[in-house]
């Protein structure tokens, strides 16, 4: 997507669960982010690093969501302090 002179790119994926499956997220979303022609080339824009667009990283703006189950597996008062200061 174009908007105004950025290139944007949404992304929205779904990795593996477990703890045991650190690995293959991490190697999932590597796989993910490299691919190289996952979208339509365009000419619209000269994209990061001189791209064209095809690949999630010619873009300048990448948003990426989802379920990442990533999980916390600190103590659980550790988190909650992190946060109570950003609580709305």
């Amino acid at each position: 997507m174009i908007m105004d002179d950025t290139s944007l790119c949404f992304i929205n994926v779904h990795l593996a669960a477990g703890q045991s499956q650190k690995a293959a997220r991490n190697a999932d979303l590597n796989a993910i982010m490299e691919d190289k022609a996952i979208l339509p080339a365009s000419d619209e824009l000269p994209f990061v690093h001189g791209g064209d667009g095809t690949a999630i990283l010619d873009h300048e703006l990448v948003i990426l969501n989802g379920d990442l189950n990533v999980s916390d597996t600190g103590p659980s008062s550790a988190c909650s302090d992190l946060l109570r200061p950003i609580a709305l």
